[in-house]
């Protein structure tokens, strides 16, 4: 756990050091491009990773199948790219977009090669090796991309430069160490069974992915380029603790869950205890930073970037919805249900993007309250799915995320009423520690048992994993 949240920690902190020497609006530039690029590798990779994790017994043609597949659709979604950029550059009336978007979008060949060796390592369990490639690859990009931006003054291009670099290095890193050799061809049948799941995989990640940058587009169309930098730097750091930890949590589990999904009172037992360790810890984090908000974006960012506060409490509220919603994606993904991820995205991200179409027809400032209500939805939704496929009650379910969002809620109160209150700093943070640690006491009172017993039995989990 700490390797990853040291690895996303470091990386926020160069974005961060990099913001006080780049505007707003370069980051803004960048992020209107965000839905392109992050829809190019859902379409790339099709699922069939997944797939591949899954499969118990694997060819050397499955390997090579997907790892053309890989490169061929990736090459091709990169010309159309820079063929459209010119149009793309017209729609958001952003100049220089088109050159930026024919750099930015080169990562994603880049990306593709590395998606089979990746992968072997996920299937072998191979966290540790994932982690020091990713962390090493982390350390050259920063290092090479600061001193473009120290010695000759780089902006704008030092983001390309860095996005290209954190592409490179991580691809080398896993090829390497996996001793990988792709091999150019195609095998139908390995093909049909790796596609059979990823065809839903990759329909409903690509419907997700659309609604999960649909708000940079429309800041970027309706207010300005930099309003999308405030944005995509407060989605940055709402990110850091709630994916690192959330995919951490997850990711680690999914393979144990795969193999003994079929015993359904271990896996509701199992699935359980995820939920409990995972909301009792990020739900009061995601509190903490909506009440800090503007002092996290002063500190880190610095006053120009004061106007990301707002942004980043609202988000942070989302955050707590989205969590919940992608555990119980995980739990539906590792039944082998991808159908049923394909149909719950599309009633999920329709709904959603109706609630912020009608809150963008009254006012671009209501698209983030929008974005809250759509997150809980969603949350329901995926919820609802879940007790379809296993004896575990919607009813169940919100009784379990009562019992963290209740004494969490608690928690945000005594803390608002701390931070309205004292102004000293030396004061408070150490009023903030006692308030967690009151936290942590009053979690039995309302169900969840010694956290301290529950992330035992997680890193059990992992461990058995490593033995499967």
């Amino acid at each position: 756990m700490m390797s990853k949240i040291s690895t996303q920690g470091i990386q926020l902190l160069f974005m961060l050091l990099l913001a006080r020497y780049i505007s707003p609006s370069d980051f803004g530039t960048i992020g209107v491009l965000t839905i392109f690029i992050t829809i190019s590798n859902v379409l790339i990779d099709s699922g069939m990773s997944s797939s591949l994790i899954k499969e118990k017994d694997i060819t050397t043609d499955d390997c090579s199948s997907l790892f053309t597949f890989n490169i061929s659709v990736s090459i091709l979604l990169y010309c159309i790219i820079y063929l459209c950029s010119p149009f793309i550059e017209h729609y958001f009336h952003i100049e220089t977009l088109a050159r930026v978007c024919k750099f930015i979008a080169i990562p994603i060949i880049i990306n593709a090669i590395s998606i089979v060796p990746k992968t072997l390592l996920v299937k072998k369990l191979k966290f540790n090796v994932i982690f020091w490639v990713q962390f090493i690859s982390m350390l050259l990009s920063c290092v090479i991309t600061a001193f473009f931006v120290v010695a000759y003054e780089w902006k704008l291009d030092a983001l390309i430069l860095y996005y290209n670099l954190s592409a490179i290095f991580p691809s080398i890193g896993y090829i390497l160490w996996m001793k990988y050799i792709p091999q150019f061809k195609i095998n139908k049948q390995s093909i049909h069974k790796l596609f059979g799941f990823g065809i839903f995989n990759t329909l409903s990640n690509i419907v997700d992915t659309i609604y999960e940058n649909i708000l940079s587009i429309f800041i970027g169309k309706y207010l300005n380029v930099a309003q999308v930098g405030y944005y995509s730097q407060a989605k940055r750091l709402e990110e850091v603790p709630s994916r690192s930890i959330t995919d951490l949590i997850c990711g680690t589990s999914f393979p144990l869950l795969c193999t003994n999904n079929e015993d359904t009172e271990w896996y509701i037992r199992k699935i359980t205890q995820i939920q409990h360790v995972l909301y009792s810890i990020m739900i009061p984090i995601m509190m903490l930073i909506m009440i800090y908000a503007k002092d996290i974006i002063r500190l880190v960012l610095g006053d120009n970037w004061i106007q990301a506060g707002p942004y980043l409490i609202l988000l942070a509220f989302a955050g707590i919805w989205v969590i919940i919603e992608n555990t119980n994606r995980t739990f539906i993904k590792s039944l082998g249900r991808a159908d049923i991820m394909f149909w719950t995205s599309i009633i999920k991200r329709t709904l959603g993007i109706i609630i912020i179409i009608l809150a963008l027809l009254l006012s671009p400032a209501y698209l983030l309250y929008a974005y809250i209500i759509a997150s809980i939805i969603a949350a329901l939704i995926n919820a609802y799915a879940l007790s379809k496929l296993i004896p575990y009650s919607l009813m169940q379910q919100l009784k379990l995320w009562s019992q963290s969002l209740v004494p969490a809620c608690v928690f945000y109160i005594v803390n608002i009423i701390l931070y309205n209150s004292i102004n000293s700093y030396f004061v408070l943070l150490p009023l903030t520690g006692i308030a967690i640690i009151l936290y942590i006491a009053i979690l039995p009172i309302f169900g969840v048992t010694d956290i301290r017993l529950l992330l035992r039995e997680l890193l059990l989990m992992v461990k058995s994993t490593k033995k499967c």
